[in-house]
C-alpha cells in the first residue's frame, strides 16, 4: 500500500510545478544514508534523508482501514525552508476508489504548496490534474512489479499490469527499459 501511495502522489504531482524525486532517487538516499527502504521511518529519520537529498518538500502519511472496504489516509507536508509541517489533509473512500483516493490528496496537496509558495506557482494557477482511469488491478501489478526483488519477477507483473489496462503506461516504460537493459532491442522498441 505504502508503494502505490509513493508512486501515485508522485505521479499526480509531477509536472511543470513540482520536481518530484523518482522511486531510485529515494532508494539512493536510503542506501547512501544505509537505512532499511522498508518500515515504518521516524520523523528523525524522514528529515535526515531530506537533507541528504536537498529536497524543499516532504509528504509524511499514513493510512488505515476505517471500516470493512473503507481506507483513511492522511498526509502532512514537511516544508524543510522554513522547516515547518503543515496541517492534516485526510481523504477517505473504498479501498476500490484507491486511485481515486491519491489523487484528492494530491490536489490538496498541490493547492496548499501553491498558496504557501506564490512565487512558484504557474500564471492561471496550478494546472488541472489529468483524471486518466486505471484499472486498479493493474495498478498493483505494476507497484508489485516496481518492488520485486528480480528482473524475472518485474517483467511477469509489468507484462500483467500491461494485459490488464494496456493504457497503464508506466508498466510498458518499465518494460521498455528492462528489455532495453539486457540489449533486447526488438522487444524494447515496441
Amino acid at each position: 500500500m505504502s508503494g502505490s501511495f509513493a508512486e501515485g502522489l508522485g505521479d499526480s504531482l509531477a509536472g511543470p510545478q513540482f520536481l518530484v524525486a523518482s522511486r531510485q532517487e529515494r532508494a539512493a538516499a536510503f542506501d547512501r544514508l544505509g537505512i532499511p527502504a522498508a518500515g515504518i521511518l521516524s520523523r528523525a529519520t524522514i528529515l535526515k534523508l531530506a537533507e541528504a537529498m536537498d529536497v524543499d518538500y516532504v509528504i509524511i502519511g499514513q493510512y488505515n482501514f476505517a471500516g470493512p472496504n473503507q481506507l483513511q489516509v492522511s498526509a502532512q507536508v514537511l516544508d524543510m525552508r522554513p522547516l515547518k509541517l503543515s496541517g492534516r489533509f485526510t481523504e477517505t473512500g473504498a479501498l476500490s476508489d484507491l486511485l481515486e483516493i491519491q489523487d484528492r490528496l494530491a490536489n490538496s496537496i498541490s493547492r496548499a504548496l501553491v498558496l504557501t509558495r506564490p512565487e512558484s506557482s504557474l500564471p492561471g494557477g496550478p494546472p488541472a490534474p489529468v483524471q486518466k482511469k486505471v484499472r486498479l488491478d493493474a495498478w498493483e501489478n505494476y507497484i508489485r512489479g516496481l518492488l520485486a526483488p528480480n528482473t524475472a519477477t518485474q517483467i511477469k507483473y509489468f507484462l500483467e499490469a500491461s494485459r490488464l489496462d494496456p493504457g497503464l503506461e508506466q508498466a510498458a516504460l518499465q518494460l521498455c527499459k528492462i528489455y532495453f537493459q539486457n540489449r533486447d532491442h526488438a522487444t524494447a522498441a515496441p
